[in-house]
């Protein structure tokens, strides 16, 4: 971690330590890609903080509602200002999350890799995206649209006011 050795040990220990690796292993992990699509494992989207309350079955769908979209380096994925409907999950691949101030100046707020995601609040409404997400390198992303992800969720109006409670948060 910025160049020191902060664990060492076998992977079952530390991944029951919790600590460093433990997250990047988690964070990275649960996804497969191969010709070209990827898919996730239910487990990776529990840990999603606003999929986390999800049964077993809802996140099985979710899973499969997903969409792969690959982007080449240094393409616009999502443009400051557009009114966003998806939201992307990094299966491989890194992107630069920019915001620009009142001069219009560009600004870098993240660079997000492998794991990462973004654009969770499109899930649940039309407002404005806050950023301009732009690739580093070609990334593949699995992508969930309000609509796909409605259809699930609405089918519980109880789950669907938690998730609405938890985005609000």
């Amino acid at each position: 971690d910025g160049g020191r050795l902060v664990e060492q040990g076998r992977h079952d220990d530390l991944l029951r330590r919790e600590g460093l690796y433990a997250r990047l292993w988690h964070k990275q992990g649960g996804f497969h890609l191969a010709d070209n699509r990827a898919d996730v494992e239910v487990d990776r989207l529990r840990r999603l903080p606003l999929l986390s309350s999800l049964h077993d079955p809802l996140l099985e769908e979710i899973a499969h509602r997903m969409v792969t979209e690959f982007f080449p380096s240094r393409a616009v994925v999502i443009r400051e200002g557009d009114v966003g409907d998806k939201f992307y999950l990094i299966v491989r691949g890194s992107v630069r999350v920019t915001r620009s101030d009142e001069a219009d100046v560009e600004h870098e707020v993240a660079v997000l890799r492998d794991g990462d995601h973004f654009g969770e609040i499109a899930l649940h409404r039309d407002v404005p995206r806050t950023a301009t997400v732009t690739t580093v390198t070609g990334c593949f992303f699995l992508t969930l649209t309000r609509e796909r992800f409605k259809a699930v969720v609405g089918r519980s109006p109880e789950l669907a006011a938690a998730i609405e409670q938890r985005a609000a948060a």
